[in-house]
């Protein structure tokens, strides 16, 4: 559960910041774009590109312009024909041809003529622009905004912006002026085509003053709210043709010979060179990652407003405390479900939201969030499904084989799992003595007790050590002391879980009525034997058998038996043989020696000691 408000609380955060903000334009609405379509735009507007190609076509056919464009020959003096040889880029452009251009527009019945150019230096052919706005009287110019973004740091971050105006000759004539971009390096202006300046409150955008002088409405004294611009496509959506296709007497796109029913934009729009963009960012690219030019999107929010395309985004506090839900019931579903069902849960969430959202943009144009919930939530849960799976399988592992074997079932290839290993170890075999009376003698849930209290405890003391505790054969465990685990102290660390075991079985009795054992407290045997040891999965090869094998385990084995022909004296018997007695390092003192026994299977006897109780060697 925490997990899962943690998530919850992360993807809301994320959203909420900057970062996020980012994240769901770049990716979250330009994925929105992707999945809805190119929608047919409306027909009340076009746009005439500038772009490089028609400056270089105008600078090639510069000394016989008048055989490819004879209509812009005939329109230009000789004084603005003699500079388009020279003509490089295209804020190199002569204002003498976009006074051609307007004459052209207007010709045909060009409702409404708007520029996204800036008119405010002084050039030669002033005049002659200024007389084509006049002749024409539907020109809408643009004007700037400019924010200073160093003078806005010392005024502790409040935009200082100021209006830079087209030249007074070309405002005069013309029937409106409005702005639309704004030069503000420090600006974000994906909200929407212009932002609120306390400096300018009836600031207008170019958008709303083309539509109220093409509906006859006042312009707003407060200006625009901000709003996201709805796009119908990717660029060129909106119908576009170069200065070229405008003035050659030969071209695949020609003019329309009637746009009285028109608005033409006017403005750079040149996906393949950088240089000649609009500051103007939204995210929708073309194949060349090059973002909408801004004349395309004033056409496009002009659109909006005549048909009232305006797109809703959902960005305030309920949208946060969705994504908190949504990532909230992610991260339950991964971890209460688990595996298979838990990624199929997840999944299936991240499907609703998607189609919810794909919904609300397509019939309602909502822009709901989407990067995400979906490209950071559904992973980060899937993650945690996951994590969560693996974690339980670990679990499950580590209680079906040693914890020192089940990172290499989980981590390891197949053969690793499959290898066996051949190395020195410590063998240590124990059995509860009397267990099959005291079953006898006990209740069932008594008995339980008794038996769980023994295996805990005896794993517990084996694992502290660094043994692996590989079988549990009904009274009896069967541990491996391996070099590979327990290092090379391995028959001394046996001796010393021998010793804690013996230590620990009687520290607590499970079961309060003495009486009811016979009066006897819990008593062990085992033995213990150092040698040559193979250790692996041993089996079918379909299921994982962990085994300890070979004559160190048998010896071992029949040492614990041997303990049943000692004289008992009421303690527990821990039997070693003289191999893990030398490996040990224990003292002399700490036992005590039993002989050579011959033992069952074995062809030559072998010296035993027995552990001392309560004796320590300085060494252990």
């Amino acid at each position: 559960m925490l997990r899962a408000i943690g998530l919850g609380l992360l993807l809301a955060l994320l959203f909420a910041s900057p970062w996020g903000q980012r994240f769901e334009r770049d990716w979250g609405l330009s994925s929105l774009y992707a999945l809805r379509g190119e929608v047919a735009a409306p027909t009340e507007a076009m746009v005439i590109a500038l772009e490089q190609k028609s400056v270089n076509w105008l600078q090639f056919h510069a000394p016989n312009l008048a055989r490819v464009a004879p209509g812009l020959a005939e329109c230009l003096t000789p004084r603005t024909k003699a500079r388009l040889g020279r003509l490089r880029n295209i804020g190199d452009m002569p204002r003498g041809i976009h006074a051609c251009l307007i004459d052209l527009l207007a010709s045909r019945g060009a409702r409404l003529i708007v520029f996204d150019i800036l008119f405010h230096i002084e050039t030669e052919d002033d005049a002659v622009l200024a007389e084509a706005i006049a002749r024409a009287g539907s020109v809408i110019l643009f004007e700037r905004i400019r924010v200073d973004a160093e003078q806005a740091l010392l005024a502790g971050g409040r935009p200082i912006a100021q209006r830079v105006h087209p030249r007074m000759i070309f405002t005069a004539p013309a029937a409106g002026t409005a702005s639309f971009l704004v030069d503000a390096p420090m600006g974000n202006f994906v909200d929407g085509y212009v932002p609120r300046l306390p400096e300018f409150p009836d600031l207008a955008a170019l958008p709303d003053v083309a539509a109220a002088h093409w509906t006859g409405s006042p312009v707003a004294a407060e200006g625009p709210e901000a709003r996201p611009i709805w796009l119908y496509g990717p660029p060129r959506t909106i119908p576009t043709r170069t200065l070229r296709d405008v003035f050659a007497r030969n071209t695949a796109q020609p003019l329309p010979e009637d746009l009285s029913g028109t608005a033409v934009f006017i403005g750079v729009s040149d996906p393949e060179f950088l240089g000649t963009k609009d500051h103007f960012k939204v995210p929708i690219s073309d194949a060349r990652q090059n973002d909408i030019g801004g004349v395309e999107l004033a056409a496009t929010a002009f659109l909006n407003r005549l048909h009232g395309h305006d797109m809703t985004r959902l960005a305030g506090a309920n949208s946060v405390a969705a994504l908190g839900l949504f990532g909230w019931l992610l991260a339950l579903a991964a971890g209460r479900l688990g595996g298979g069902r838990g990624v199929w849960a997840v999944l299936g969430l991240g499907g609703v939201w998607l189609a919810a959202a794909w919904v609300l943009f397509v019939k309602g144009q909502v822009w709901a969030p989407l990067a995400v919930p979906l490209f950071l939530g559904v992973p980060l849960a899937l993650l945690f499904a996951i994590a969560a799976r693996y974690a339980f399988a670990r679990r499950l592992v580590e209680s079906l084989a040693p914890r020192q074997v089940a990172g290499t079932l989980l981590d390891a290839t197949d053969a690793a799992r499959r290898a066996v290993k051949t190395e020195p170890a410590t063998i240590l075999f124990t059995d509860l003595i009397g267990s099959t009376a005291l079953g006898d003698r006990l209740a069932p849930e008594h008995y339980g007790k008794v038996m769980n209290h023994y295996y805990e405890r005896a794993t517990a003391a084996v694992e502290a050590e660094g043994g692996m505790v590989v079988e549990f054969m009904g009274d009896g465990i069967l541990a491996v002391f391996s070099q590979s685990v327990a290092g090379p102290s391995h028959a001394r660390r046996a001796c010393r879980a021998a010793k804690a075991l013996s230590a620990t079985i009687r520290a607590e009795d499970p079961v309060a009525d003495l009486a009811e054992r016979g009066g006897e407290a819990l008593r062990l045997r085992m033995g213990l034997h150092t040698g040559l040891t193979a250790t692996g999965d041993i089996g079918a090869e379909h299921r994982f058998n962990f085994k300890a094998l070979g004559d160190t385990v048998n010896t071992a084995a029949r040492l614990e038996q041997l303990g049943k022909a000692l004289e008992p004296d009421g303690g527990d018997i821990i039997l070693l043989s003289d191999a893990t007695y030398q490996a040990s390092g224990l003292q002399p003192d700490a036992v005590e020696a039993q002989g050579a026994f011959v033992l069952r299977g074995k062809a030559e006897a072998i010296s035993v000691v027995r552990m001392i109780q309560g004796k320590e060697s300085a060494r252990m």
